[in-house]
């Protein structure tokens, strides 16, 4: 997979064995190249050309802007509906007699309660598995996680029920300590797990892992 802008003499590649970060010194430039990501990410056209094998993939289904880490939430509604999608087709193939038996005794339930009535009730008998699961609270369980689990947790969870193939992360060095970014890192190459990191400034790095793009404030590319 690459990621292609017209102003830059360079592509940014993305491999298994390494992460680009790229660096964008000039604060004017770099808001501007942040906009323009995010703007695609709406559907708003932009001159990024993200590809896998000659395929472009579209900013707004398969990438993922990540502004603040801190917020981000797996029991988001969009997650969630993934979530349930994917359990019900799954029951549909694998356990579609305890479905059909779990419908049975919900609805002869059902029916008992209404006989007992001196007047006229009616229901949907058609039991949705989707709505089961809202009935129960299904979610995932989240409690004691740190940024860096948490952000893991996020983005392989992401692609697997959203299909993102890009997580765009923003200045998150800032945020986290070398040794968890290289757990990070480490994480997101076993996993597969496409991401690119924008950062203000150079800091610290990861020769073992990164993969430095530079442009500096004077618009250089020095990658």
């Amino acid at each position: 997979m690459k990621l292609i802008y017209p102003e830059w003499n360079f592509q940014v590649d993305f491999d298994e064995e390494s992460i680009p970060v790229l660096y964008i010194e000039n604060p004017e430039y770099y808001s501007m190249i942040i906009g323009e990501i995010l703007n695609q990410c709406k559907k708003i056209e932009g001159r990024f050309v993200l590809s896998n094998n000659n395929k472009d993939i579209s900013f707004e289904k398969g990438v993922d802007f990540i502004f603040n880490p801190f917020i981000l939430d797996l029991n988001e509604r969009k997650i969630l509906a993934k979530l349930y999608q994917y359990l019900e087709t799954n029951i549909l193939e694998d356990r579609f007699t305890d479905k059909i038996d779990l419908s049975f005794q919900m609805l002869s339930f059902i029916e008992r309660i209404v006989n007992d009535q001196d007047y006229s009730i009616t229901y949907n008998q058609d039991i949705n598995t989707q709505d089961l699961f809202k009935l129960v609270d299904l979610k995932f369980d989240l409690e004691s996680e740190k940024l860096v689990e948490k952000l893991i947790d996020y983005m392989k969870v992401s692609k697997k029920l959203c299909r993102y193939e890009l997580f765009i992360l923003i200045n998150l060095k800032q945020f986290i300590k070398k040794e968890e970014l290289e757990e990070l890192f480490k994480n997101c190459i076993y996993e597969k797990i496409n991401i690119l990191l924008f950062e203000s400034h150079e800091s610290y790095n990861l020769t073992k892992y990164e993969r430095k793009y530079v442009i500096d404030k004077d618009l250089c590319d020095l990658y």
